[in-house]
């Protein structure tokens, strides 16, 4: 079965993380099997790792063009790996496939983090008396656990990321067959041409997003988050909710503006989230200076640090939390507050010196589906990428608080000291919207200034309902012709009510402002 990410994104390092990777120039069982035990023990619940069998490396680095394996090989050591999974303890049986680079064959071994921890294996698979040992991942190497790292390896017996447990209120058809083909479309998978012709549960499987015996199959907790159209039916609250204090929170209090809440899969959350905050929050200001040709131009928010903030936001997220994730907009500052804290490892003082590097992820395989859409960068590398946004843009550095208790996080992101004079969307809002506009009461919205026709309401009706209709479908609920409705669309994107993220063919729509009646 192909692999969920393609090959080549697989060797560029950019989206699997070195530590994560092997490179063997050819089959040597011994070594590759004590790697394939630490993958699956996977100490830091990172996803376990990968083997790629006929790629020489120097230094950690893929050797390219690659040397390749020959084909005639592939179908013997096929059948060695049957019998030297069995020899893992307990069973193991991490997925292969035949992948195609650089003109030649090579043989992929995945090892998804295994749900029996802890493994041990022995120590030469090949010889006849056989020493085990457990092994986990230390840097780049497969080592033998001792002293705490054994005791945290022991430890991990009954504790699956909350992400990868199987959930046993739902079912294999909550899956979207639809989310997943774009999903391996984008990410460039071989699975993507293979889902029309296997039955679905098979790709699922490939995929490592099923759990349990055949006779009683769930999917797991990351296929409803990624791959269900309405994930709040089972993670309640998923959701992010952003509010706008035009004069300050603290100032006058009941002077907000809500934004309708975003929900939806949490790749899709993310998107229509970086989407509203581009199109109505971040500003620019550029101030031409006589002493130089080129204008000083600076955001109020730098837009890369606000994508790996509210990416990781997501990431880290406690999904067994009644609460969602909030951003509030005040005229200093957007407070972005996360449920559950940060792993308990990690002390105040880490994220101030920007060196962030937690013993255990809480959701290890949301990790690598954002990593596979370009979402988040590489594991630890989140606060030096916001730190280096922040001072490219001169702006002041973000503030990361959480409590004793490590039960929240918040993220307080300065506005650039130029905009410190600005009222937050000033130009936007008239003095009706901004006194007296309390949660829920919709009274006062600039958005119910905005005449509408029956028609753009009820389309825009539609597209609330599923942010992914197209315009032929829309075009299905009226008499009118297509030319019509494209003038209506056009006219409520001209409105700034209706935009549309991620192009034609696999994007969807953001209702961008508030309208009464929906």
């Amino acid at each position: 079965m192909a692999l969920p990410i393609s090959i080549e994104r697989l060797l560029d390092g950019h989206t699997v993380e070195g530590h994560r990777i092997e490179f063997k120039g050819g089959w040597n069982p011994a070594p590759i099997y004590r790697s394939i035990c630490a993958f699956a023990n996977d100490i830091a619940n990172e996803g376990g790792g990968y083997i790629v069998v006929g790629v020489d490396e120097d230094n950690g680095l893929p050797i390219r063009p690659v040397r390749g394996i020959p084909l005639e090989e592939i179908e013997p050591l096929g059948k060695d790996m049957i019998t030297y999974n069995n020899l893992i303890r307990p069973i193991y049986h991490p997925k292969t496939s035949i992948e195609e680079i650089d003109g030649k064959t090579v043989f992929v071994i995945w090892c998804p983090a295994g749900q029996d921890r802890p493994y041990e294996v022995p120590d030469d698979v090949t010889v006849k008396e056989k020493k085990y040992n457990y092994r986990v991942r230390y840097n780049s190497s497969s080592i033998v656990p001792k002293g705490q790292l054994l005791r945290e390896l022991l430890d991990l017996a009954n504790d699956t990321p909350f992400d990868d447990r199987a959930n046993t209120s739902a079912s294999i058809s909550d899956v979207s067959q639809t989310l997943v083909r774009d999903f391996l479309v984008k990410t460039g998978s071989k699975l993507a041409q293979q889902i029309e012709t296997e039955p679905f549960r098979n790709i699922l499987e490939a995929m490592e997003l099923l759990a349990g015996p055949r006779e009683a199959i769930y999917p797991r907790n990351v296929a409803l988050m990624m791959f269900n159209d309405h994930p709040e039916k089972f993670f309640p609250y998923l959701q992010v909710d952003i509010t706008v204090f035009p004069k300050g929170k603290l100032r006058d209090p009941d002077n907000f503006i809500e934004v309708p809440p975003i929900k939806g899969p949490i790749d899709s959350i993310y998107r229509k989230t970086m989407a509203y905050l581009e199109t109505n929050v971040i500003k620019e200001n550029v101030q031409k200076r006589d002493y130089k040709p080129e204008a000083d131009r600076a955001f109020n928010y730098p837009i890369h640090a606000l994508e790996e903030i509210v990416g990781n936001c997501l990431f880290h997220y406690d999904y067994r939390k009644r609460e969602p994730i909030t951003i509030e907009i005040e005229p200093d500052g957007m407070y972005i507050s996360n449920p559950g804290g940060p792993d308990r490892s990690l002390k105040p003082d880490d994220f101030t010196k920007s060196i962030v590097r937690p013993r255990q992820y809480r959701n290890r395989r949301i990790g690598d589906f954002f990593k596979d859409l370009d979402i988040t960068e590489g594991k630890s590398t989140g606060i030096p990428t916001i730190t280096a946004a922040m001072k490219a843009n001169g702006s002041p550095a973000v503030k990361y608080e959480f409590d004793d208790s490590y039960s929240w996080f918040m993220a307080t992101v300065p506005v650039h000291p130029v905009f410190l004079n600005d009222t937050v969307n000033d130009t936007e809002i008239s003095r009706d919207d901004t006194i007296n506009d309390r949660k829920g009461d919709r009274k006062g919205d600039a958005e119910e200034d905005i005449i509408l026709t029956d028609r753009q309401l009820a389309i825009l009706s539609l597209i609330n309902t599923d942010d992914r209709i197209t315009t032929e479908e829309i075009k299905s609920h009226f008499t009118e012709s297509i030319a019509t409705i494209n003038r209506d669309i056009a006219a409520l994107k001209k409105m700034s009510v209706l935009i549309r993220v991620d192009g034609k063919k696999m994007g969807y729509w953001l209702i961008t402002r508030r309208i009464k009646g929906l």
